[in-house]
């Protein structure tokens, strides 16, 4: 039965619905306030008795009580919220291609358009990791069904910046690029292609991006690192950084090599300094770049992966 055809009927109130999505932002918005952690746990717990299984977020949103957005803010996220509960996560590691591209043709016919990542989460039956592990990105599978992925299918800045407010909006601060890949409506990357990085849209869009603060006086305030002078052998030892460690970024799973960076964002791969350059200058003011730029301070990371280390610093990658 299509979706068109199904009254959706919220299990708290008893209101009426004409799709799933609707009843699960009906209960975000009226129901959530009444949720803790103990009761969503509970409410994962009931569902799974059900099926005998962990349940999936669309059977949340179809089936549960509580809508999986809710979910995911009291528990940062859907798996976290599964693991609390006492239950593996369904990772549908033996799912083969062919069901996975059946899923999204028709979950396409059923929405009438190709579905998003968001989309495929909160009404399909496979998760988006799944997909990445299958196809090497969710826009590869795309590609594969038969679809124009949608970062190639005329998204616009305004288009982005819209979803940047209406994210703020519901979240009541500033997003951030985690939560745009968790509940956004469009690729994250589609920001890093039309604004060149995350922080460079949030400023568009008029807000200040989580995690950058200025001022002296700020307990949290960084210095800007871009006058401190580079050594004689920085070229030298960000090749063999790059050597080392063979051209792709060191994030476990990205799997960006030197070749596809230079064809996304048009700029070679980054190398990123684990512990910043500011913390090699000395009470005097002398900087000691030779120290900074051992290989042992050095690591591969393509520009999305550079930017989120950069917004968390001091925390330090562990990359053995």
């Amino acid at each position: 039965m299509s979706e068109s055809n199904h009254v959706y009927r919220c299990e708290i109130c008893g209101k009426v619905f004409d799709t799933s999505g609707g009843k699960g932002c009906h209960k975000r918005w009226d129901h959530s306030e009444v949720y803790t952690r103990e009761s969503i746990q509970r409410e994962i717990q009931r569902l799974a008795k059900q099926k005998g299984r962990a349940p999936m977020v669309a059977e949340m949103n179809d089936e549960g009580r509580v809508s999986a957005a809710t979910v995911e803010n009291q528990f940062g996220s859907w798996n976290a919220a599964v693991q609390a509960a006492g239950f593996k996560l369904n990772i549908n590691q033996n799912v083969s291609q062919v069901d996975l591209l059946d899923e999204l043709r028709r979950l396409a016919q059923q929405l009438g358009h190709p579905s998003t990542s968001t989309e495929m989460r909160t009404q399909g039956a496979y998760s988006c990791k799944t997909y990445q592990n299958k196809f090497g990105s969710w826009n590869d599978a795309l590609r594969q069904a038969g679809f124009k992925p949608h970062r190639e299918a005329g998204v616009t800045k305004q288009d982005l910046l819209s979803e940047i407010h209406r994210l703020a909006e519901d979240l009541n601060r500033v997003p951030t690029v985690t939560e745009i890949k968790s509940i956004g409506m469009y690729s994250h990357r589609c920001y890093y292609d039309l604004f060149e990085g995350w922080e460079a849209a949030v400023r568009t869009a008029g807000y200040e991006p989580v995690g950058r603060v200025s001022g002296e006086d700020h307990p949290h305030w960084k210095e800007e690192t871009e006058s401190l002078p580079w050594a004689p052998n920085w070229s030298q030892q960000r090749q063999r950084a790059l050597k080392r460690d063979g051209f792709q970024c060191r994030t476990l799973g990205c799997g960006v090599t030197r070749e596809i960076h230079r064809e996304r964002y048009e700029k070679d791969i980054h190398v990123h300094h684990i512990i910043p350059r500011r913390q090699f200058v000395d009470s005097e003011g002398n900087y000691d770049a030779e120290q900074a730029n051992t290989l042992d301070n050095l690591v591969t990371f393509c520009l999305e992966h550079h930017q989120f280390w950069e917004q968390v610093s001091p925390l330090q990658p562990d990359i053995r």
